[in-house]
Formats: C-alpha cells, structure tokens, sequence
C-alpha cells in the first residue's frame, strides 16, 4: 500500500510539474506574441509614423524670457565710464520665429564691473578649450565682439550697469 501511495503521490507530482510549465510556456508565449513579437514592434512603429503624418506640420512655440541679464554685440565706441555697443536683442518675428533685432545700448562701467577675453586653446588631440582671461578696459576697441552681463533685467534698458563684460572669440 505505501508502494501505490507513493507512486500515486509521484504522478500528482509529476501532473503538478507538467501543469506550471505549462502555464509558464503559455505565459512566455502570450508576452512575446503581444507585446515583443518583431512583426508588433514594427506595427507600432508604423502607427506612430502614420499619426505623425495625419498631424499639420505644427512649428514649436517659442517664447521669449521675460527678463534678460545678458546681451552680446560689437563695440561701437568707447568713453570713459561706458562703452556704446550694438546689442543683438533676441525676440520673435510675426512667423514665431526666434530672431534678433539690433539696437544701441550704453553699458556704464564701475570699479566693481569685471573685465575678460575668452579665447579657445588648442589641446591635445585637436581639442579646444576656453579659456577666460583677466584684462583691463584698455583692451578693448571699437568693433570687438562683447558680452555684457548685468544682475538686473536690461531687456528693455538703454543703458545700465555691467557687473561683467567679456570680449568673445571672433
């Protein structure tokens, strides 16, 4: 009786076994069929072009910052305590086009507004990299490319104070 017992509980098992892989081959099938099948990527991939191509050829919204800390441009001419630039002022055309208009500013110098060239050096390899150098106002000259940055909105100002300007690589 213990021998029948035994292999009764052997087939239980054996039916037990068959029946988990089952479930899992069912499992593995159902997953690859549905969801990682090649012929369901590309179905994917083929609806997505077909919703892009249904969609107008919309233009990305752009907007402008509303404050402006930063401006670039040439010098037009230096004075004792200010250089006169013309300031490359970014803003949106009637298309929604980020563009930039032109305009003169006055940067007023103080003792405290820091003055730099940024260059790029050759590395090894054909690499650049920027470097920042400390000058003096003296270095600067009608037609050098400029960055001017102020801690203050100068979006809208004619003239205003610079804590930093920096003559760019040309």
């Amino acid at each position: 009786m213990d021998i029948q017992k035994n292999e009764h509980q052997k087939k239980f098992v054996e039916i037990i076994i068959t029946g988990i892989s089952l479930i899992l081959i069912f499992l593995v099938s159902f997953i690859y069929f549905n969801y990682l099948s090649p012929k369901k990527i590309e179905k994917t991939a083929i609806n997505n072009l077909n919703i892009q191509k249904e969609k107008p050829n919309e233009t990305a919204q752009i907007s402008m910052p509303k404050t402006i800390y930063n401006l670039t441009g040439r010098i037009e001419n230096l004075e004792a305590n200010a250089i006169v630039f013309e300031a490359n002022i970014p803003t949106i055309n009637n298309n929604g086009e980020a563009v930039s208009k032109v305009e003169t500013r006055k940067v007023i110098i103080s003792p405290d507004t820091k003055f730099t060239a940024l260059k790029f050096v050759d590395q090894e390899g054909g690499k650049k990299t920027p470097l920042e150098t400390t000058i003096t106002l003296k270095d600067f000259k009608a037609g050098d490319l400029i960055e001017v940055i102020s801690n203050e909105d100068i979006s809208k100002k004619e003239d205003f104070l610079a804590t930093q300007v920096r003559i760019l690589p040309q």
